[in-house]
């Protein structure tokens, strides 16, 4: 880049800074005493580049305002590496605001903003950093002890100390890495030793569930059992008590003689024994016969008293069935085939007797018609044969003449015999009608004997029905009292064979008595066997318990085995974690093992091509420096200088030449890596600054070094030398001088 400008404004000593158009090739040469602010054009130009200066930091800015000012401005136009103009700016107060903008030539807005950003703009467009800046463009003159040039310089100016820095970099990052896979070796052996410790069984846990499984089993069974056994004793209380109210009722009703009773009572006694064996064959499981001896004798008497009863039960049925045949008789049933019954004879009687006097009466009317006829046509015909004269009778004829149309005397002969005809059949019409009432008396008995019979039969139902309500000693006297009774053989059989214990108090008492006598003995059976079942309860609760509480053994031991088997895939996942950051730091390690080994080949490449360009150039320059008398310098492997003597024909040390020749050496060397650095990153036209670079050479030196500076290279074209004085006749492209007592420097090239 080839400097175009530089303005300040309240710039360190200066008030006042102008530098307008600035020769593209050429020495600017600036003089002036020692504190005059020749340094602090070169310190302008770096603050312009890198917002800082060689010597001051970016939070030291404040120091490079003039004394007394708030502010402080810096203006630089230059050509970049392409060849464009670019214009930055910078301005710098004691508030710590720092404001910079970068603008192309011809544009008055800037294309960027910002002080970080016109930095890393600025490095882009000169292709210049700072710390080779110093080291290659701005160049200020060393003592002459400096007898090699220091390894991280040389690096730095052959491009190579980044990768020195990376590699570095990737030691430290390297060692890290490997501390790590120490530190992880340690933690993955901690995790195996956890691992170990846990001794955890892969077959362990299907082993602890297998036996939770056959234990669950066996509680479901243990519960089916307690419920079995629990409702077989539910069974078997209720069974008992079934047993023992069945007994109860039944010899109450016994006792009490009310044997329509004890047909039921007896059923349900025998329905509660069956139950109860239901019950009882759940506990005692056996195809022989498990009964106990009061069962049996119960079972025993209840068949004979059932004996008794179905006898007992024929004869009442014998009563039923004439009670039943009476009942249908007197019209409250249904009636036989064979006789009608009362009702049915009752009203046939009613029925034909109504007919007959129907028939009679009216025959007795008819009689009674035909006598009145025959007594008036008889009667006329006879008084008016004999009575013709009777003024009565004339009355009469004149009467029935007048009444009776076409009437004729020859009529009351007609009437004569029509009378007698009405009389005689008068007579046999009543004589018929006495005939009926012969019939009509006979049906009047009829029907009194029938209601006398149904009287009769209605009293013998009575009779039966209340010696069937009766207690079973009153009923049978009561039906061995009945006349003609159907059932009196039966009643006699059972009399002989089985009333006599039934009907007797005392025996009954006895035959009772055997009955609860039984009955006790089957309590006692009935209790032990409850007792047995209860017991069976208590164990299988028990055995319950035992079962629910293995369980939960077997639950606490499957959690923990659970915990242990989840804390241990919790340690192979951190092992297996572990492994992979193991895998990823080893190959991290690789990388940067292979890294390395190939960026310190490159460094090593780079610098040995930078050491060859940098002989070459040290070749060309050596000898414009020296007079001609030295026409090589090279710079051995501990970076010490060495030159080539024509007169000696061999490499001389540092030492073994004059110090004014070891001056002009080192500034020999200077201006090649300044050629180097420069054929290696700009790659156009650049600036040199030199600060004093004639500190020790005399007058003839220094104008020698002049014209080598003028010819070094097509590439450094802008020369800046900076020294307390110049001959006034030297060629220089711009010449400036500064005054200790002036505040303002202002140049404009002609």
């Amino acid at each position: 880049m080839i400097i175009r400008s530089l303005h300040g404004e309240n710039l360190m000593k200066y008030a006042k800074l102008d530098l307008d158009d600035l020769p593209e090739r050429g020495i600017i040469a600036i003089e002036g005493r020692n504190e005059s602010g020749k340094s602090t054009l070169a310190e302008a130009v770096c603050l312009a580049l890198f917002g800082r200066t060689s010597v001051l930091t970016e939070d030291q800015l404040d120091r490079v305002i003039r004394w007394g000012e708030t502010s402080a401005l810096v203006a630089m136009s230059f050509t970049g590496r392409d060849d464009q103009t670019y214009r930055v700016t910078r301005y710098i107060d004691t508030e710590g605001n720092h404001r910079a903008q970068l603008s192309r030539h011809g544009e008055s807005e800037p294309f960027i903003t910002g002080w970080n950003a016109v930095n890393r703009t600025m490095i882009q467009s000169t292709g210049l950093i700072f710390e080779r800046y110093l080291e290659a463009l701005y160049l200020v003159q060393r003592g002459s002890d400096q007898a090699g040039m220091d390894r991280n310089t040389l690096k730095a100016l052959a491009g190579v100390d980044v990768l020195d820095l990376t590699e570095c970099q990737l030691h430290e990052e390297q060692i890290e890495a490997e501390h790590q896979v120490v530190g992880q070796d340690k933690v993955r052996l901690d995790l195996q030793q956890q691992r170990r410790a846990l001794e955890v069984n892969d077959a362990q846990l299907g082993k602890l569930e297998s036996t939770r499984a056959a234990t669950r089993d066996g509680l479901d069974t243990a519960n089916k059992d307690l419920q079995q056994w629990q409702q077989v004793a539910t069974d078997m209380r209720r069974a008992g008590s079934e047993v023992q109210g069945a007994v109860q009722t039944l010899t109450g009703s016994v006792d009490k003689g009310q044997f329509v009773q004890w047909q039921t009572n007896a059923d349900a006694l025998n329905t509660a024994i069956s139950n109860w064996q239901q019950t009882e064959s759940l506990v005692e499981q056996s195809e022989e016969d498990t009964r106990s001896d009061g069962e049996k004798k119960l079972s025993n008497w209840l068949n004979g008293f059932r004996e008794h009863v179905s006898a007992y039960r024929t004869v009442q049925d014998q009563v039923i069935a004439n009670q039943n045949s009476l009942t249908a008789w007197m019209g409250d049933g249904p009636g036989s085939d064979e006789e009608p019954t009362f009702l049915e004879q009752s009203a046939t009687l009613e029925k034909e007797q109504a007919e007959l006097k129907g028939k009679k009466r009216l025959l007795t009317i008819m009689a009674l018609v035909l006598f009145l006829i025959g007594i008036v046509g008889a009667g006329g015909w006879g008084m008016h044969d004999r009575m013709a004269d009777h003024p009565m009778v004339q009355k009469g004829t004149t009467l029935v003449e007048t009444h009776v149309p076409h009437w004729q005397p020859a009529y009351w002969n007609y009437s004569g015999i029509g009378g007698g005809i009405a009389l005689f059949l008068g007579m046999m019409v009543f004589g018929r009608s006495l005939r009926w009432s012969s019939q009509v008396a006979k049906r009047t008995k009829a029907l009194k004997a029938l209601n006398q019979k149904a009287r009769e039969s209605q009293d013998r139902l009575e009779a039966m029905q209340n010696a069937l309500d009766a207690p079973l000693e009153r009923q049978v006297l009561a039906l061995a009292k009945i006349e003609d009774a159907p059932w009196k053989e039966s009643l006699d059989n059972w009399n002989e064979k089985h009333g006599e214990r039934l009907l007797d108090s005392s025996l009954r008492g006895h035959y009772l008595g055997a009955c609860k006598s039984a009955y006790d003995a089957f309590t006692i059976h009935q209790d032990q066997l409850i007792n047995d079942v209860t017991a069976q309860v208590q164990e299988t609760k028990q055995s319950l318990a035992d079962l629910q509480r293995t369980i939960e053994d077997l639950d606490q031991e499957i959690e923990q085995e659970k915990q242990r088997r989840a804390e241990d895939a919790g340690l192979v996942e951190k092992m297996a974690q572990l492994d992979k950051e193991l895998a990823t730091l080893q190959r991290s390690i690789d990388v940067r093992q292979i890294s390395r080994e190939l960026l310190t080949g490159t460094a090593r490449r780079a610098m040995t091509l930078f050491h060859q360009e940098l002989q070459g150039f040290l070749s060309q320059v050596t000898p414009q420096f020296t007079e001609g008398r030295y026409q090589h310098l090279r710079i051995d492997d501990e970076l010490l200088v060495q030159a080539f003597s024509v007169q000696k024909n061999d490499f001389l040390s540092f030492d073994e030449v004059s110090t004014g020749v070891q001056h002009q050496m080192l500034l020999a060397l200077r201006v090649a890596l300044a050629q180097a650095v420069v054929a290696r990153s700009a790659r156009t036209s650049q600036f040199l600054i030199f600060d004093e670079p004639f500190a020790y050479f005399d007058r003839f030196r220094t104008r020698e070094a002049l014209d080598a500076f003028l010819n070094i290279s097509p590439e450094i074209a802008q020369i800046w030398v900076i020294s307390q004085e110049f001959d006034q006749d030297f060629p220089f492209a711009v010449r400036l001088t500064c005054d200790q007592d002036s505040d303002v420097v202002s140049v404009k090239s002609s």
